[in-house]
């Protein structure tokens, strides 16, 4: 987290939203929070709720692991998830696999609401020096101060953060 916090402070202070850094656990195919910058806003993301092992498959902060590991360690995660309705067309698992095609083909991800009721996030994978996904980085905001415009503006932060962070563990990319 040394190495992270300084790109994370200086985010949180471009962005003006919290910013928090996840770890992934390869044991598990869970993450957990391990350090934020909170933004100075009296109503914002309360990352505490992270601080334990939460699954890969909602939100941003999962996603943003999920869709970037190795398509074989991926799909085992997804094949162990229940199938609500398994003669529904567009099955969950089917939605699931192509939101993380697309998050993979933007480079991050971008979520509303799906872990937590008002909540808004975008996050982007952060590797180590083999190029392993070792966790993201995520921006969060409550809907409050949503905005189109903000999205975009939090893809690109996250995008470029994560990367910097990424660089600090040895990352090269190429």
């Amino acid at each position: 987290t040394r190495s992270a916090r300084p790109v994370m402070t200086a985010t949180m202070q471009e962005f003006g939203e919290t910013v928090v850094l996840l770890q992934y656990s390869r044991a598990r195919h869970q993450f957990w929070a391990i350090d934020a910058v909170e933004s100075d806003h009296a109503i914002r993301y309360v990352w505490e709720s992270l601080r334990t092992w939460k699954d890969l498959y909602l939100g941003c902060s999962g996603k943003g692991i999920l869709a970037f590991l190795p398509e074989d360690e991926r799909e085992e995660i997804i094949a162990a998830l229940p199938e609500p309705d398994p003669g529904v067309k567009d099955s969950t698992k089917a939605r699931l696999r192509a939101e993380l095609d697309q998050a993979r083909s933007l480079g991050y991800v971008v979520t509303h609401g799906e872990r937590y009721a008002g909540a808004i996030g975008a996050s982007a994978p952060i590797r180590d020096a083999n190029g392993t996904v070792i966790g993201d980085l995520a921006i969060f905001w409550p809907d409050s101060r949503a905005s189109a415009e903000k999205e975009a503006r939090a893809a690109v932060a996250v995008v470029r953060a994560a990367a910097e962070v990424s660089a600090r563990m040895g990352y090269r990319e190429g």
